[in-house]
């Protein structure tokens, strides 16, 4: 992949309710990673969603309790395995949890 190519795709919205549609906030990446690491901050910052899993994604849940509907921050860190000898990269944006 060439850099131009390798870049995340990261909804704006989602709505955890179990209906099996949007269930779960996650980055999809179009080439293979070798760093990913995924925060989500409510509207005070307070950090409700960490993980270093590309594979995993927030479900809407801090500690086993539903977070309420409104708009999140997020912030990526990624890097690609092409350019790992590049340092990481980062994206931020907001997010719409639904329900």
């Amino acid at each position: 992949c060439l850099p131009s190519v390798c870049k995340p795709t990261v909804p704006t919205a989602f709505s955890p309710n179990g209906d099996g549609v949007n269930d779960v906030f996650k980055p999809a990446f179009n080439c293979e990673l070798s760093y990913f690491r995924l925060l989500v901050f409510n509207r005070w910052g307070t950090l409700v969603y960490d993980s270093s899993d590309a594979t995993e994604g927030w479900n809407g849940q801090n500690e086993d309790e539903m977070m309420p509907l409104g708009l999140y921050v997020w912030k990526l860190e990624y890097q690609f395995t092409e350019d790992a000898e590049d340092p990481i990269r980062i994206a931020k944006g907001n997010l719409l949890l639904l329900k």
